[in-house]
């Protein structure tokens, strides 16, 4: 008996370590089925990730936002099953910050094929000039594009031009000049301006200029503006966001007329374009129209507008007719449908395409609507009498318009240039009725009102002989549910 004892004692110690051994190889095969799980709902997120892009990209914000919705769902699924697998995905969570679209500034887009040598070193012949009515000072970031894109330190961007040198109209006149120079992330922008009677911009170094009038500098919410009353000129650029006011400073430089703004940001202040964006969306919700400036700003707005100018000057641009084609006695406008894949329009589009979104969440007969954007349309009015009549841009669903976005690219105009966009909310026939609302077509400015049946607009005429061109691009939103889209109506070339 005593033998038999001896023995089984081995026996049992045998059988608990084989109990053992089995115990961890069933946990470590359902972590390694727990991974498995893992690897496919990540692959399922990053997959929906890259749809809701592409979509976003396509301008198809109906089914940007139900991809949105499953990948987010998706995400959720898989920090479910990571939590209770006690398998936290940390390299998930890196991945997919990694996916998301990249957040536009105005910074961004801008290429460094106009970049011009840089001035020299400020002489000892500056004088501080300070800014007339100098109040919360949004600033423009885009200086920081020219730096992004060229990175040689003395690069800066090219003189402006104005729109009439080569075109069909405009002024013959001296304009004044401007140009963004490079800032470090987050430092602010630089403006340099030359008056309209400095010479040369190429000479502005060494040009005299006793005689050149000294403008006034008004430092606004998100615009400069600089007036020249004597040889009745305006420059009015948009900023990108909020600067800090006791920091803004102007040197004129005596020898040249070179007025140099240094315009600093503000210390922890919310984004100027997300405040803008939230009291857009309640007046739309009101009367259904509304605007906003500095939407694209600074060297982006500039630009934005050299490639119009560029298309305008090289005969790319179609007339257009209105009242009838009368053209004799009313005048018209030229207009392009741009490429959809024209890199000038993806600087901002994505960013016109979320405040679109927006829009379908907070304005009330836009909530569920599965919008698309339409192609582009760039339209020049160009001479004395250019303009566009009364009209609604889409009646009783026929073209399947609901909203329509314009953006203004004119840092020239002036009060009294005409081309103003003038809106009646509670017109119901073409006959102008009730109040309207006049927007200045502004440079950077974006125009936004829901268009289908309602909002009757037209562009006042173009007056005076040296009115510089009024340039702008217009944005459809269509109606897309179902699939449906509306794009035939796109080859007429009506605005």
């Amino acid at each position: 008996m005593p033998s038999k004892t001896r023995s089984a004692k081995p026996k049992q110690k045998e059988n608990l370590e084989s109990q053992a051994k089995v115990v961890p190889t069933k946990a470590v095969q359902v972590q390694s089925a727990g991974k498995d799980v893992l690897a496919k709902l990540e692959e399922q997120v990053q997959s929906l990730t890259k749809l809701a892009d592409d979509y976003l990209d396509q301008g198809l914000l109906g089914h940007h936002e139900e991809a949105s919705q499953m990948r987010d769902s998706a995400a959720k699924t898989l920090k479910d099953v990571s939590s209770r697998l006690g398998l936290a995905p940390d390299h998930l969570a890196a991945r997919s910050e990694s996916a998301k679209p990249p957040k536009l500034t105005p910074a961004q887009g801008i290429s460094s094929s106009s970049r011009a040598a840089a001035e020299p070193k400020r002489p000892s012949d500056e004088e501080p000039c300070p800014a007339a009515d100098v109040g919360a000072v949004p600033v423009d970031a885009a200086a920081r594009a020219s730096a992004e894109a060229d990175t040689s330190a003395n690069a800066v961007p090219g003189w402006s031009q104005p729109a009439g040198q080569g075109g069909s109209g405009g002024s013959a006149l001296p304009l004044p000049r401007y140009r963004w120079l490079p800032q470090a992330e987050g430092n602010g922008a630089t403006l340099e301006v030359l008056g309209p009677n400095s010479g040369s911009a190429a000479g502005a170094a060494t040009s005299t200029s006793e005689s050149d009038e000294p403008p006034e500098i008004d430092v606004a919410e998100r615009v400069v503006r600089c007036s020249w009353h004597q040889s009745k000129w305006t420059l009015t650029v948009p900023l990108g966001f909020g600067a800090d006011s006791a920091q803004c400073s102007v040197v004129r430089k005596r020898r040249t007329g070179l007025l140099q703004l240094t315009l600093t940001p503000k210390q922890a202040s919310p984004p100027a374009d997300q405040e803008e964006s939230r009291a857009l969306c309640a007046k739309i919700s009101g009367p259904g129209c509304s605007w906003m400036d500095g939407f694209v700003a600074g060297a982006e707005a500039d630009s934005v507008r050299s490639r119009l100018l560029d298309l305008w000057r090289g005969g790319k641009f179609e007339p257009g007719e209105v009242e009838g084609g009368r053209k004799a006695r009313v005048g018209s406008d030229e207009y392009l449908y741009l490429e959809e894949g024209d890199p000038i329009l993806s600087i901002f589009t994505r960013r016109l395409d979320k405040l679109v979104l927006q829009l379908t969440k907070e304005v009330p007969s836009l909530r569920g609507k599965w919008l698309m954007r339409g192609r582009a349309m760039a339209a020049v009015y160009a001479g004395p009498g250019s303009r566009y009549t009364p009209h609604f841009d889409a009646v009783g669903g026929d073209n399947g318009r609901m909203v329509t976005c314009i953006l203004y690219l004119n840092p020239f105009w002036r009060k009294g240039d005409g081309a103003e966009l003038q809106i009646w909310p509670e017109a119901k026939t073409l006959m102008p009725e009730g109040a309207c609302l006049e927007v200045e077509p502004l440079h950077g400015r974006l125009a936004v009102f829901l268009c289908d049946s309602q909002n009757l607009h037209e562009v006042k005429p173009v007056t005076g002989d040296h009115a510089e061109p009024r340039l702008a691009i217009s944005f459809w939103y269509y109606d897309s549910k179902d699939g449906l889209r509306h794009r035939e109506d796109e080859a007429d070339g009506d605005p």
